[in-house]
């Protein structure tokens, strides 16, 4: 192209998921401390009506994303939280891998991930 644009997008997302397994148990890592704290929260949690997820629950945190960004466009990325914003730049970022579909990347990314988590209370992403 004569802008030096190229046709090919610079990031192109098919079909990507990603999924959490929840509630999977302590595993052999978890601290005496740990199972008794959780022992002995599990009766507030019990009357605030909080459920413990299913042994191997399913969580998908993204599910069937698709998109192509090209060359030298910028994206924002606008969601209520826990909407899948930092699950989809983590991916992006190569930090997590996806359960589903693939991801294209042509150059490089850097990841400053978080940076401002807890800045302010109402503004996240």
């Amino acid at each position: 192209m004569a802008d030096g644009i190229t046709a090919e997008p610079a990031i192109k997302i098919e079909g990507v998921t990603k999924r959490y397994r929840l509630g999977a148990g302590y595993g052999a890592d978890a601290t005496i401390s740990h199972r008794i704290d959780s022992a002995l929260r599990a009766p507030l949690r019990k009357l605030r009506g909080e459920t413990k997820p299913e042994e191997g629950e399913d969580f998908l945190a993204l599910d069937g994303v698709s998109l192509e960004i090209p060359e030298g466009q910028m994206l924002g990325l606008v969601g209520a939280n826990g909407a899948g914003k930092s699950t989809l730049l983590k991916l992006l970022a190569r930090i997590t891998a996806p359960s589903e579909g693939r991801i294209e990347i042509r150059g490089q990314v850097g990841s400053l991930l978080e940076v401002g988590t807890g800045f302010h209370p109402e503004l996240t992403g």
